[in-house]
C-alpha cells in the first residue's frame, strides 16, 4: 500500500495538535488540512459568531479537497466516496483520549462553548452547542459525554469500513516515535529520516507545560487529582 495523504480525525483536547506536528516533522505524506487556513480565522476574530459561520461554509465548500473539520463526526463512506479526493489514496487517523482525562482538558479548554458552566459537575451535564461543520445536523449534544460517545463511535466506524488507524494519545505519549513508525509502516508512508523528531514546547504555547509534562501528567494519571 502506497497512501499520498493522511486525514486524521479527533476531538477538541485529544491532541491532534501535537501529532500533526509530529506527522510534518517525521513523514512525507501531505496530511491533509483539518483547520481553516490562519488568514481566515484572523479576519474574522472580532467577529466570533459570524466567523465560525464563515468557517463552516469553508468546509462544506472544500470537503471534496480536504475531507473535512478534523474535529467533525467522522462522515460516511459513502460522502467521502464523493469527494475528488480518491480513498485508496488517503490513510485514516484517529486519535483518542481517556474519557475522564478528556472531560478535565476540555473543561479546561472548552473550545467553541460561548457560556460553559463553571462548575465541573454541571459542566458535563450540560448540552453541548454544535458547529455546521461538526456532520451533526445542528442539533446540540445531550452533553459533552454523548459526544464523546458520538464522535468515538463515528471513528470506528470509519476506520472499520475504510481503513486507518486509532491512535491512543496515551500511547502516543508514552513513545512518540512508536506510534510514528507504527503509522508509516501501515500506511506503506515513507519516513524523512531515521531519526524521530519531536515537538518538546506545549503545542499551545501553556507556560510550564512540554512534552515531559504532558506525558507525566497522563501516564500517570495525575489528572485524577482534579476529579
Amino acid at each position: 500500500m502506497n497512501l499520498q495523504c493522511i486525514k486524521l480525525y479527533g476531538e477538541r483536547n485529544c491532541g491532534t495538535n501535537y501529532l500533526e506536528q509530529l506527522i510534518r516533522r517525521n513523514l512525507t505524506a501531505t496530511l491533509l488540512p483539518g483547520t481553516a487556513p490562519a488568514w481566515l480565522r484572523r479576519r474574522f476574530r472580532h467577529h466570533p459568531r459570524l466567523r465560525e459561520q464563515v468557517i463552516d461554509a469553508y468546509f462544506f465548500m472544500t470537503f471534496g479537497c480536504n475531507l473535512g473539520w478534523k474535529h467533525m463526526l467522522a462522515p460516511d463512506v459513502a460522502r467521502l466516496e464523493r469527494s475528488i479526493r480518491p480513498l485508496g489514496q488517503t490513510f485514516f487517523l484517529f486519535l483518542v483520549k481517556n474519557p475522564y482525562a478528556w472531560l478535565l482538558s476540555l473543561h479546561r479548554h472548552p473550545y467553541h462553548h460561548p457560556h460553559p458552566a463553571g462548575d465541573f459537575d454541571a459542566f458535563i451535564r450540560a448540552a453541548w452547542p454544535t458547529l455546521g461543520r461538526e456532520n451533526h445536523a445542528r442539533r446540540p449534544f445531550l452533553n459533552p459525554v454523548v459526544m464523546w460517545n458520538l464522535k468515538n463511535a463515528s471513528y470506528l466506524r470509519l476506520a472499520r469500513e475504510a481503513g486507518g488507524q486509532i491512535v491512543r494519545y496515551e500511547d502516543l505519549v508514552a513513545d512518540p516515535d512508536a506510534v510514528i513508525h507504527a503509522i508509516a509502516r501501515a500506511g506503506g508512508i515513507k519516513r524523512k529520516s531515521d531519526i524521530f523528531v519531536n515537538v518538546e514546547d506545549s503545542v499551545k504555547g501553556e507556560e510550564n507545560r512540554d512534552f515531559a509534562f504532558y506525558r507525566a501528567y497522563y501516564l500517570e494519571e495525575r489528572w485524577r487529582a482534579e476529579l
